[in-house]
């Protein structure tokens, strides 16, 4: 991804949340070292919604869960703010204690959690002296393995932390998300058509329980120029069983197949997958090289459902397949509005999606359609900038609004600052540099399609 936009989400990344090129590096050669069982050539993107900033969404997992039944499943309090399960997901989690210990260090797995889609595998590492460096969890060579038959996966995520001061215990969660293609043990795709047609969910078509096998003879990430001493070597060999049963029972698959021709002749959401941890949108889309196709989700309480990533599967011949997962924290919920919106890469500045930027008081927006986001109040901290805003409808709160000084430098929010929107607050967004003393114009890089939005009764 080359334009200027994801330049600058990678520039504004923090080193805390590794997202530098150790984990881009490392997906790449876990990717380049499977056994191909994909048509050569084809284009895969991940995406944390339309902007397209492969690097997030390789590099961090936004969790938010409650601390109880955090202690009760294996994952510990302090990792509570990075997960974003929702109320029920114990409905498809399993505690596990399978222990493996090789050259002084314990590995220990916790706990996995499996929805349809997103495994996740929360873990424990241990050792009396302290680590020299995160002793991070991702397996290259993990498969599936269902009877005689197996797929290999990779690592989309993970996140973790040490426990203690002295760096001797750490905690962990890696994630692999599981669609259609994982579960393809034919390994055979002789055509773009099958090729895109991995990219789904298909919940009740899994086997019953299958094995998460991998084994690793280090542990830790962009270790490549470290000297031998430094490395974390050993033999760590694990085989998880997982059960989909209970991801088949507690999850909702809403068939919509709704065409949206003003957008495109291929455009259209096909279903929504609604599941104890996630929401996942699965629809059709044409790439555009200016911009990117998504949607936005709000529950009928009018709380704006947070876009948690996803990925799009390119066809050159054809629509491409859009999978994308939002949080599912209200289990209350009766129906859903479905926002279709375009993220523009090189946004242009007019009338309609900007405004002079107002520092000391409220600022309007537009967003299109008499709609607008408004800016309530302004703080200046620490050398950042604080922005609380909200709007009576739907917005992509990834990437809402970018501001531009006389110079024409871009100014966009921080990603792992950012607070979302609940129902009784504003969200807030957190950007660098003290914006409060200068002219600036406040516009938004998305186009919104209010006119095609549409609501789901989710309780039939």
């Amino acid at each position: 991804m080359t334009d200027h936009f994801d330049k600058k989400v990678k520039e504004m990344v923090k080193d805390d949340y590794m997202i530098s090129e150790q984990l881009e590096n490392k997906i790449n050669e876990t990717l380049a070292n499977l056994p191909s069982h994909k048509m050569h050539g084809k284009k895969k993107r991940m995406i944390i919604s339309t902007a397209a900033a492969a690097i997030l969404v390789l590099s961090m997992v936004t969790f938010r869960m409650n601390p109880s039944l955090a202690q009760n499943i294996g994952i510990p309090t302090y990792l509570e703010k990075f997960l974003s399960l929702g109320n029920d997901y114990e409905k498809v989690s399993l505690q596990t204690s399978e222990v493996q210990e090789s050259q002084g260090v314990k590995l220990t797995i916790t706990n996995t959690i499996f929805d349809g889609y997103y495994l996740l595998v929360s873990y424990k590492a241990e050792q009396k002296d302290p680590f020299k460096h995160k002793p991070i969890l991702f397996p290259q060579n993990a498969k599936i393995v269902a009877g005689d038959k197996e797929s290999f996966v990779s690592v989309s995520n993970e996140y973790g932390d040490f426990e203690d001061k002295n760096n001797t215990v750490y905690n962990g969660v890696t994630v692999f998300p599981l669609n259609n293609g994982s579960f393809d043990f034919n390994h055979e795709i002789d055509s773009e058509e099958k090729f895109i047609e991995e990219n789904k969910l298909d919940i009740f078509n899994l086997p019953k329980t299958f094995h998460l096998q991998f084994n690793l003879e280090e542990l830790g990430l962009g270790l490549e120029n470290e000297s031998e001493n430094n490395k974390i070597k050993g033999n760590w060999e694990f085989d998880l069983p997982i059960e989909t049963v209970k991801a088949m029972e507690n999850s909702k698959v809403i068939d919509l197949n709704k065409n949206i021709p003003e957008l495109g002749n291929n455009v259209q959401v096909e279903k929504l997958v609604i599941t104890p941890i996630r929401i996942y949108l699965q629809g059709l889309q044409e790439e555009k090289n200016s911009s990117n196709l998504d949607y936005v989700i709000k529950d009928d309480s009018g709380e704006t459902k947070t876009n948690l990533g996803g990925s799009v599967y390119v066809n050159d011949n054809g629509p491409d397949r859009l999978l994308s997962n939002y949080e599912n924290n209200n289990p209350l919920m009766k129906s859903l509005t479905i926002v279709p919106f375009e993220y523009h890469k090189e946004p242009q500045i007019t009338a309609e999606n900007s405004t002079k930027f107002n520092a000391s008081g409220k600022t309007n927006l537009p967003i299109g359609k008499g709609n607008y986001i408004t800016i309530t109040n302004v703080e200046e901290k620490d050398g950042k900038t604080y922005l609380s805003y909200h709007a009576d409808v739907p917005v992509y709160e990834y990437m809402p609004f970018i501001i531009r000084d006389k110079e024409g430098k871009d100014y966009y929010r921080i990603y792992e600052k950012n607070v979302p929107s609940t129902v009784n607050s504003d969200a807030i967004a957190v950007m660098d540099g003290n914006l409060m003393d200068d002219d600036y114009t406040i516009f938004s890089p998305n186009t919104y399609y209010f006119d095609q939005a549409f609501t789901i009764d989710i309780t039939k």
